[in-house]
């Protein structure tokens, strides 16, 4: 049996509970929206996201999701996360993709200047 470490928790386990190739994205003011993060297999499952904002987002008027072209918000919603917050921002939306579907990021930066974080996504 493989192991692979959580990147969530750091503890070593089976291979066979994460996506094939875990999504660890940066992003940062700058990023076009929507921009596809995923695409799910059929029948799996998004367990967890986590966003670690390392830069917070100077400015107003910014607004965050993560979803699909159908619901922007279906996994992470905008109230969910504040981007001026240099925080880890954790959701575990346990939504359940019947057929492969892309999963986007939708950021409007608002104003801001400066402002990076990263997006990790578990799927099983």
């Amino acid at each position: 049996m493989r192991f692979i470490v959580n990147p969530f928790t750091g503890d070593l386990v089976p291979y066979t509970n994460f996506a094939a190739k875990p999504i660890n994205t940066n992003f940062d003011y700058s990023t076009q929206s929507p921009y596809l993060l995923h695409t799910t297999k059929g029948n799996s499952r998004i367990l967890k996201i986590i966003v670690d904002i390392d830069t917070a987002f100077n400015g107003s008027g910014w607004s965050f999701s993560i979803g699909d072209s159908n619901n922007n918000q279906s996994l992470f919603a905008p109230f969910e996360i504040d981007l001026s917050e240099i925080e880890k921002f954790e959701v575990n939306p346990g939504y359940l993709y019947t057929i492969s579907t892309q999963i986007y990021l939708y950021l409007n930066a608002g104003n801001a200047t400066t402002g990076s974080g990263f997006i990790y996504l578990q799927e099983a």
